[in-house]
């Protein structure tokens, strides 16, 4: 989850301490390393924007932006929200 969509989903709220500690979190799944070209696809969309090149990722895409956002309390956006609940599905679906 991007600095910027964290900012836009709760961490606004966030004084510069926790910001800080968002930004260098090195619990698994926070921070992932992809190509420049890839990163600024993204830039700080969420799921309902941009999704990995590789669908074989996307459980686990879903399964991490759901487990960041519920770590540090932030919200999801009714479209974002939405594209979630559709990868956890699928997920389920395959398992």
């Amino acid at each position: 989850v991007a600095l910027g969509n964290a900012h836009r989903s709760g961490g606004w709220r966030w004084d510069r301490q926790k910001k800080q500690e968002y930004a260098n979190d090195l619990t698994k799944g926070h921070l992932l390393l992809v190509d420049l070209s890839e990163n600024r696809k993204k830039w700080d969309k969420g799921p309902e924007g941009y999704l990995p090149p590789r669908n074989a990722y996307w459980c686990e895409y879903g399964r991490l932006w759901d487990a960041v956002k519920e770590r540090w309390g932030l919200t999801m956006s009714v479209p974002e929200g939405t594209a979630v609940r559709s990868l956890l599905a699928v997920c389920a679906q395959s398992q």
